[in-house]
């Protein structure tokens, strides 16, 4: 019998610890992307800026339309555009769409 309870315990023991490791590993990676947030809304806002000052011929020669570039105010803050675009001009690439 007190080896049925030093082995519930033990299991109880790691139980405990695994959750206390997984809690701080959450919270370091919470953490982590808080402090890299002002980064990434800088980096997003500067592609979308030069995604803007494109004319309507630069836009056409990477697959984009205007409207498409304009599409991507509704992204969250710090979501880089060109990742959104890049799909987009891919998914026209499969589906043989030109502009």
């Amino acid at each position: 019998m007190t080896a049925q309870v030093s082995a519930c315990n033990n299991s109880v023991t790691l139980s405990i610890t695994l959750t206390k490791t997984v809690v701080l590993v959450k919270a370091a990676a919470l953490a982590k992307r808080v402090l890299l947030w002002p980064g990434r809304v800088i980096t997003a806002r500067h592609h979308a800026a030069i995604l803007h000052r494109l004319d309507e011929r630069e836009l056409r020669d990477i697959g984009l339309t205007r409207q498409v570039v304009l599409s991507t105010t509704a992204l969250d803050m710090d979501q880089d555009p060109s990742k959104h675009l890049s799909r987009i001009v891919e998914e026209r690439r499969i589906h043989g769409i030109r502009l």
